[in-house]
């Protein structure tokens, strides 16, 4: 939000969740567990249910068609809070080993960091390897993630991570920065690549892993395959115990 009411909401979050650190409580992950735990509710008393999602997995990941170049895919508002930024500066040093990469980028760039964002893109020494698609409807977004190669994910922070769950149900693995949610919606080297939070890691790791064909293959599988486990049912049928103890 902007300023002043962000300040409002930063400085009154600690004090209502203190008020309710008393209650039992539901996360959708560890990291968010952990964290409530840091503002003083007991452990004992959070329990961590699925997430779920709408999108339905593709049937099978065995010969799907994936663009003819290597491609970096973002999907999310261009915003602080995604650092975007540091996607689209992965990119550039990603593209310095790999020279046919694409990198394709979608959501709203309104504010301020968004318009940073596009600036940067105009002037990127690899501007033509760079798509910006803006906003995009729900079927363009599951066409992005079934031909994309890889989606890289750089929040500051997620609850879990939704949208690398949807990537890996088409069939992309992710490459993610080691913070709360991603850590969590990403099993390192099973479904996908954690790393530290600076472009050059995510470089790294993109170029690793795209370089890498067995391990991507082996990767992208794992993911799918567990996509496959993170639905409403799931997360109904957690709901119900945890409500019940």
């Amino acid at each position: 939000m902007i300023f002043p009411l962000s300040l409002i909401g930063y400085l009154a979050e600690p004090i209502y969740l203190r008020l309710l650190k008393g209650d039992p409580a539901l996360a959708v992950s560890e990291s968010t567990r952990q964290d409530l735990v840091r503002h003083g509710f007991k452990r004992k008393a959070i329990t961590v249910i699925s997430e779920g999602i709408q999108m339905l997995p593709i049937e099978t990941i065995e010969g799907f068609k994936k663009y003819e170049e290597p491609t970096l895919i973002s999907l999310g508002s261009l915003r602080s809070m995604k650092r975007t930024l540091h996607q689209l500066e992965a990119f550039e040093i990603a593209k310095l080993s790999i020279p046919t990469l694409k990198f394709k980028i979608s959501g709203s760039a309104d504010d301020k960091y968004g318009k940073e964002m596009l600036d940067r893109i105009k002037h990127s020494p690899f501007a033509k390897d760079i798509e910006y698609l803006g906003r995009v409807s729900n079927e363009e977004k599951q066409e992005l993630m079934q031909h994309g190669h890889v989606i890289g994910v750089t929040s500051v922070k997620e609850g879990w991570g939704l949208i690398v769950t949807e990537a890996a149900s088409q069939g992309t693995p992710a490459v993610v920065y080691d913070v709360d949610g991603l850590r969590d919606s990403v099993r390192h080297e099973e479904t996908g690549l954690i790393t530290r939070e600076h472009p050059q890691h995510m470089a790294r790791a993109i170029v690793h892993l795209l370089r890498d064909n067995t391990m991507y293959k082996a990767l992208q599988r794992n993911a799918h395959e567990w996509s496959k486990h993170i639905t409403f049912e799931h997360s109904y049928q957690d709901f119900k115990e945890a409500i019940s103890l």
